[in-house]
């Protein structure tokens, strides 16, 4: 009977061993498995990065050369019309405004990319929060070029179209009155049927 349960007993520590075997084959399986999807989501990431990077380098690009035709068409505007007469200093004053605006735009803009772009010196996996933490920071300064692109479409709405059209009112009533500019018209002003 000793015999008996002596061999029960090795039979058992053999096949526990077998299945322990087994058990760490698996667990090493999926350690494999686990830093492979790693790997898969640190190229999936890496390729997001430098995709929104050129995206990023291609808007800005486009942004600034729309803000600067307008500012462009704007000078050749008020060129001609300064030419024909027209006061239109503070317009200029305006535009000069327009422009500064249109290089800070440009100055957070490179700044942003620029940080950004360091997200890509981290090493996937084994930068721990730097990443993060660089990330974070592109984001506030995406905010700070989202509020600028705010501000120079709300100065363009509410102080220069204003202004450029109520020039434009002007030139279209001294054409009408037949009147050059800087003359005022003369207007009959009748009182009770009187004359």
């Amino acid at each position: 009977m000793k015999k008996y349960i002596i061999a029960i007993s090795v039979a058992s520590l053999l096949v526990s061993g077998a299945v322990f075997a087994q058990s760490t084959t698996t667990q090493a399986e999926r350690a494999a498995l686990a830093v492979s999807k790693v790997l898969d989501k640190c190229q999936t990431v890496e390729a997001r990065i430098n995709n929104k990077v050129t995206g990023f380098k291609q808007n800005k690009v486009q942004h600034i050369d729309s803000y600067n035709k307008t500012k462009a068409r704007i000078s050749a505007l008020l060129t001609k019309l300064e030419g024909e007469g027209y006061d239109v200093d503070a317009v200029r004053a305006d535009v000069v405004t327009y422009d500064s605006m249109i290089q800070k735009f440009a100055t957070d803009y490179a700044s942003f990319i620029n940080v950004l772009g360091q997200t890509q010196q981290f090493t996937c996996g084994k930068s721990a929060g730097e990443f993060k933490a660089q990330l974070a920071a592109a984001r506030t300064q995406l905010k700070a070029i989202h509020d600028d692109n705010v501000a120079l479409r709300t100065y363009w709405a509410s102080t220069l179209k204003p202004e450029i059209l109520a020039i434009k009112s002007q030139v279209k009533a001294s054409a009408t009155s037949g009147n050059t500019v800087g003359t005022t018209p003369t207007v009959q002003v009748t009182t009770g049927g009187q004359q």
